[in-house]
């Protein structure tokens, strides 16, 4: 099985975007890539605001400042992720681009984000 990656808010610069990573590697990618503010036990339908990076600099020893993007992430299932970050197009980009090299695969902006959106 996959792991999609995938941009949910239209394209072009917007005030907020929110990018999609769905399927067995988002733990792998959100440990790689996003540093939360805080260390508490998280699980599926909670909400985390942190740092992430593209350049794999996130350090999960320390709260230490890191370059990168001001992020909050929500946990709408074990095995999805939605990461809402500002809309221009370079954090965007990045954000993307950090989740394919992390074992993600770009979905197709055609593609459905959910299979499940009778549920919504």
């Amino acid at each position: 099985m996959i792991t999609r990656v995938q941009r949910l808010t239209g394209e072009g610069k917007s005030a907020v975007a929110v990018v999609s990573v769905r399927g067995p590697a988002v733990e792998q990618i959100l440990s790689q890539c996003f540093q939360p503010a805080t260390s508490l036990r998280w699980t599926p339908q909670q909400i985390r605001y942190g740092i992430w990076t593209a350049n794999n600099d996130v350090s999960t020893d320390d709260n230490s400042n890191h370059a990168g993007e001001s992020v909050v992430v929500t946990r709408p299932a074990d095995d999805r992720a939605e990461i809402h970050c500002h809309g221009g197009v370079a954090a965007i980009d990045a954000i993307i681009q950090s989740a394919i090299n992390h074992g993600g695969t770009l979905a197709d902006a055609s593609e459905p984000e959910s299979d499940d959106h009778d549920q919504l």
